[in-house]
């Protein structure tokens, strides 16, 4: 834990700087940490004379797999290099934090239950899961993950692509390499690393438990994300698309519902990948039955992809 902790002040020791926005990717969050912190200076005094903005190369022939992921991502998002390999390290450590969840079953290794040390456990019943087979069987994904590596054991994990390890393999060699063709290959990769590692580290913090922690009681185990907006205002009529949409809540007696719209068409609706468009539209609503348990309900439309909308129900949550 230790040299975990070592590593991550090593590559972003962080300055004053404001909140971070929590409606932007993992992308965003890495670029604004290392805009924050002293990494541009750390780099400069390596030898990379413009910091953030020095042009790196990994040649595609040296990392095949690497590439291949790459191409992945949309060239629009200024994470993917050039036909050479090449593109300023800030951009190396974006795309790391885009990577981290590629493909995306790897997202089952990004959480963990400080009260049980577990990580993802697919839960017996409950919203997540009902919505997400539903829409496996429209367009005949795979299932879930049945249970995935605590987000700190994957940080350090052998088969974890982008773990502790990599980052101190590469950073080392970027170090001490003898060429300059060398030092920036190993500099890309070790950026690579470091991206894909904030992004596991930063879904720690996104099991969101303010909600469930009112309607219920305090659970003991909490996976995924709830949203906690309350509010009597309306939804807005043309919003911008967000990553993380726009969400309204009020109350109908003794249930919270919640209304989503306005997401950006770049996420996926679960692991599996499935699609959606702007069009999306979520409806929740919480219902707690008595101490301990609550009822929930999530509906979900987009009739630009998909025919029908989809219901999925949990009976009850037990903490």
């Amino acid at each position: 834990m230790k040299r975990l902790i070592a590593a991550m002040v090593l590559a972003l020791v962080p300055a004053s700087a404001g909140a971070w926005e929590p409606q932007t990717t993992h992308a965003g969050l890495a670029e604004q940490a290392a805009l924050a912190s002293r990494l541009h200076k750390r780099l400069v005094s390596l030898g990379f004379v413009g910091g953030l903005f020095e042009p790196l190369t990994i040649p595609p022939a040296d990392a095949p797999a690497l590439t291949t992921a790459l191409k992945l991502l949309s060239p629009t998002h200024g994470s993917v290099p050039d036909a050479r390999g090449r593109q300023v390290a800030l951009a190396w450590l974006t795309a790391g934090a885009a990577l981290a969840d590629v493909p995306a079953i790897q997202g089952a290794n990004h959480f963990f239950d400080p009260a049980t040390g577990r990580g993802w456990v697919t839960p017996d019943r409950g919203m997540l899961t009902g919505l997400s087979d539903k829409m496996r069987e429209v367009v005949g994904r795979s299932s879930l993950p049945g249970k995935g590596i605590p987000a700190p054991d994957w940080v350090t994990d052998k088969t974890n692509p982008f773990n502790l390890e990599q980052f101190l393999n590469q950073y080392a060699k970027a170090v001490s390499a003898a060429t300059p063709g060398e030092r920036s290959r190993y500099m890309a990769a070790a950026l690579v690393a470091a991206g894909a590692m904030l992004h596991t580290l930063g879904d720690l913090g996104a099991h969101i438990i303010d909600l469930a922690r009112y309607l219920v009681g305090e659970p003991t185990r909490v996976m995924g994300m709830t949203k906690t907006f309350v509010t009597e205002r309306p939804l807005p009529d043309n919003p911008s698309p967000a990553f993380m949409g726009y969400a309204v809540g009020h109350w109908e007696r003794d249930t919270l519902v919640v209304e989503s719209i306005g997401y950006k068409d770049s996420t996926w609706i679960d692991f599996a990948g499935n699609p959606h468009t702007e069009a999306m539209r979520i409806t929740e609503r919480y219902r707690r039955i008595d101490f301990g348990h609550m009822e929930i309900e999530e509906s979900f439309s987009d009739p630009e992809i998909y025919s029908r909308p989809l219901t999925a129900k949990a009976s009850s949550i037990a903490t």
